[in-house]
């Protein structure tokens, strides 16, 4: 999992909250969480993020409101092949604001909010191309309508690729991608929200900003000149040619500092050797964190070490 976001410190949340909301159509969608792809039914119970928080805080009221569904446009031809699969007939859209107007109550009476967004197991894999990468159905204008009321708002990404999320990028203080975490993954979620475990992952693709930006490669230049160079001039007129999470992002709720960096000689040749080295202090408020307070160590024993892992 990713930590994308964690604004003002707001994760890991605290083991005393009473009052807790659950709300999003994936919140409590065991297919969404296990990911199914081929299998033709889920083999096991797979542990929804409302259940993991649930087990987290045995003494809170943890309540939960799905908000309206989302769904294909265009059906899934692996709808047919799932023993058992019926497509259920859409919600209606009366139906679709009751449950936004109940998804809102929960809202209101809380006093930490989860949402849990994303795409369902059969928006994503094959057969699943999308024209758009924006969070499918009501779910953007819901989460704007929860950020609204001004409590504290943690966003949980649950997908199978790289989701246009700027609105959430700019107005929510925490957001965690966790894939389709797995059998486990409500377990695995409460975890990191709850400090349990620090998050550690790195983006294994770039996040963009529009659908229309990919092909979005981490490793070429999206322009036809270089930033900073006089005839720049960015790949779009009408927005940043960059991604909205680069390729290896990633937060954790540790903390460092860097100083007294050296360098073993001013100049070199090439094909010289230089050594590069720093002090890296652990500044982190975490109490979990398992990393010795201080120490120096060289750029490319760091590299080194972490090729060796």
């Amino acid at each position: 999992m990713v930590l994308l976001q964690n604004e003002g410190g707001l994760l890991p949340l605290q083991q005393d909250l009473k009052k807790v909301a659950v709300i999003g159509p994936l919140a409590d969608s065991m297919a969404a969480t296990e990911g199914r792809g081929w299998s033709s039914a889920i083999s096991l119970r797979p542990v929804t993020v409302l259940a993991g928080i649930r087990a987290r805080l045995p003494d809170a009221a943890v309540t939960y409101a799905p908000g309206p569904e989302i769904r294909r446009d265009i059906p899934s031809w692996f709808e047919s092949l799932m023993a058992g699969e019926t497509r259920k007939p859409a919600q209606t859209p009366e139906d679709a604001e009751v449950a936004f107007q109940l998804a809102m109550d929960s809202a209101r009476a809380a006093d930490q909010i989860v949402m849990v967004l994303g795409e369902t197991d059969l928006m994503a894999g094959e057969a699943a191309s999308r024209a758009c990468l924006d969070l499918p159905g009501r779910q953007e204008e819901l989460l704007k309508a929860v950020a609204a009321l001004g409590k504290p708002v943690v966003l949980v990404l649950l997908n199978g690729r790289p989701l246009s999320i700027n609105w959430a990028a700019e107005h929510i203080p925490a957001i965690l991608e966790a894939w389709e975490p797995g059998s486990e993954g409500g377990h695995a979620v409460a975890d990191i929200l709850f400090g349990a475990v620090n998050p550690g992952g790195k983006l294994p693709v770039s996040f963009p900003r529009k659908g229309s930006h990919a092909p979005l490669y981490y490793a070429r230049n999206l322009t036809h000149s270089p930033e900073g160079s006089r005839m720049y001039n960015p790949r779009y007129w009408d927005g940043l040619p960059t991604p909205l999470y680069p390729f290896g992002f990633g937060l954790s709720y540790t903390t460092f500092a860097f100083a007294n960096l050296r360098v073993s000689a001013a100049q070199v040749k090439v094909g010289d050797a230089v050594t590069v080295s720093v002090d890296v202090t652990n500044t982190a408020q975490w109490p979990e964190t398992k990393w010795p307070s201080s120490t120096s160590i060289s750029v490319g024993a760091a590299i080194r070490a972490r090729c060796a892992n």
